[in-house]
């Protein structure tokens, strides 16, 4: 069986034993060759993860409709129409204050998160002891 769907190749591997992984990703405990390391790299690429970045608006709506934040949005009309404006507007305002800061909190994590591969170099290490180095893009802005 060789799943072709990233999930299913991961599903695939987390049950396989180690000699299976072994067999299935065509190496060994000792690890690649440095000619078949070069070989694969001119194959599959760079191992480089994408930045994703699905734009700022999404990500703030989505501090705004989960479902913790719809019950306080219910909550809060509930009380409107019960004749409690106060209460309302006070449960709104606590979402809205919880919304903004989640959003800032993210967009922090994510900027702090993204300059760690800069500080260190790449490498991995063959079944010769050699040490092979890589590269990480220097604009991750063009990482695509």
């Amino acid at each position: 069986m060789d799943p072709s769907s990233p999930n299913d190749q991961a599903k695939f591997a987390q049950a396989l034993t180690l000699p299976e992984v072994y067999a299935w990703m065509n190496t060994g405990p000792d690890g690649l060759s440095h000619s078949e390391a070069f070989e694969r790299l001119k194959i599959h690429g760079r191992n480089v993860l994408p930045r994703v970045d699905a734009g700022r608006f999404p990500a703030l709506a989505a501090n705004f409709t989960h479902l913790m934040a719809m019950l306080l949005w219910a909550g809060g009309s509930i009380a409107l129409l019960a004749g409690l404006p106060e209460l309302g507007v006070a449960i709104w305002l606590v979402n809205l204050i919880n919304g903004l800061f989640s959003y800032w909190q993210e967009h922090k994590a994510e900027r702090l998160s993204w300059p760690w591969p800069g500080c260190c170099q790449p490498r991995c290490r063959s079944s010769e002891e050699e040490k092979i180095a890589g590269s990480w893009p220097k604009n991750w802005s063009q990482v695509t």
